[in-house]
């Protein structure tokens, strides 16, 4: 988070972070508690939620089929 770091250390905005399972609500919630908390500057804030060692059901790249090019 940009400037919201005045009002929120980085330990404060990851608990705030991890309350939510939606990273765009998680978002919200870090900016309007800099907001609230009275950052003094413009706040930018951006949630990136990492699946480590999680299958995502929407990627099928597990399901492409790749041809052999010795196979031709």
């Amino acid at each position: 988070m940009d400037t919201g770091r005045d009002v929120i250390p980085d330990k404060d905005a990851m608990s705030l972070a991890r309350m939510e399972e939606d990273p765009e609500a998680a978002t919200r919630k870090l900016t309007e508690a800099a907001f609230t908390r009275g950052s003094a500057d413009n706040i930018t804030c951006i949630v990136v939620k990492f699946h480590h060692g999680k299958s995502d059901p929407a990627d099928h790249t597990k399901d492409a089929v790749v041809e052999d090019p010795k196979n031709d």
